[in-house]
Parts: structure tokens; sequence; C-alpha cells
């Protein structure tokens, strides 16, 4: 090999490690750059990760008070429902009496009260069997239309129109064929009795 080659090939062998080290110096000013990219991007991907688990609990909150929320108004409107059934049923228990069985009648009515209306039946109980016993007739009842008024945790309060032949049963006016009831149900147990009654016009 002559000298011009030897030349060359020393030249050629300078221009490449010149080369290999401005690559290893770029590389070196840019690792921070693209260390601090790499962390950006770990950071915007747990930022992703936590934004999606996030959502993911919202959603599940959500599904799970729509899912209550349906469940207490179902269990609302059926307790609604039961205490509006009984009143019905009470309120004809109430209006319907024999006049040759007066005791009867106070034994039937005690069944669907409780509460302060039973004690105030049982405290009436003589006047009311001669009430009845005094009838020419058998009294009678029927529900003409009901809804619930109100419902809270203390009852439900039934307002009921009734035809009767004989209202003043249930505190209204004598001679009338038809009286409103305002009736304040409680839950006892399995079944829906009345603690209070109002006659309304």
């Amino acid at each position: 090999m002559d000298q011009k080659s030897n030349l060359r090939l020393k030249q050629a062998h300078e221009r490449y490690a010149v080369a290999v080290e401005r690559q290893a110096r770029t590389r070196a000013a840019a690792a921070p750059a693209i260390e601090r990219r790499s962390h950006r991007r770990a950071a915007m991907v747990r930022l992703a990760v936590v934004a999606a688990v996030v959502v993911a609990a919202v959603l599940l909150g959500i599904g799970w008070w729509a899912h209550s929320a349906a469940d207490s108004l179902s269990g609302d409107l059926a307790d609604q429902r039961a205490a509006q059934s009984a009143a019905e049923k009470a309120i004809v228990t109430m209006l319907t009496a024999d006049p040759a069985d007066a005791s009867s009648y106070v034994r039937n009515v005690l069944t669907v009260t409780t509460g302060d209306q039973q004690i105030r039946i049982k405290g009436a109980s003589g006047e009311l069997e001669a009430l009845i016993a005094a009838q020419s007739a058998p009294a009678t009842g029927q529900v003409l239309s009901s809804g619930v008024a109100a419902s809270d945790g203390a009852g439900t309060t039934v307002l009921v129109i009734a035809q009767t032949t004989t209202p003043e049963l249930v505190g209204g006016a004598a001679g009338q064929n038809r009286v409103g009831v305002a009736m304040t149900m409680e839950r006892v147990g399995d079944q829906w009795l009345v603690a209070q009654t109002k006659a309304v016009s």
C-alpha cells in the first residue's frame, strides 16, 4: 500500500472516529429531552389510568344509587298501595253493622284499628252498640273512591269517599248518604291498621 493510500485510510478512520464521537455527543445531549418525554408519556398514561378508574367508580356509584333509589321508590309505592287497600277494607268494616248483632260490630272494628283509634272504639263501645241496635235496618257502606294523601315514616294517610246508610259511625253527619274520611294507616307487623280517622266534608 503506497503512502497516499495510507493517508486516505488514516483520514477515513479519523472521519469515522469524529462521526462516532459527534453521534455520542448528540445522543448524550438529547438524553435529558428523551427522558423528559418518556416521563411525560408515563405520567400521561398514569393520568389516563387514574381518570378511567375515577370514571368507572363514578359510574358504579351512580348505578348503585339509581338501583337503590328505584328499589326504595318501588317499596314506597308498594306500601302506599297496601295501606290504601287496607283503608278501603277497613272503612267498609266500620260502616257495616247489623242491629241484631250490635256487639259483633265493635269486635270487627277493633280488628282493623290500632293505637288511639282502637282506644276510642273501646271507650265508646257502649254508645256504638246502642246506636247500631237502634237502627231499623242493617248499616252498609261501600267505597266510591280513595287515594293516598300523604305518606311518611309515621304512617300513610288515605282519603276515602264512601256511600253509606249510617255516616255517623265514622263521624259523618246523620242523614247524608256519603262521607269522606281521612284515615291514617300504620303498619303493625304485616298489616296496615287504622290509627286515626277524621270525617271531612
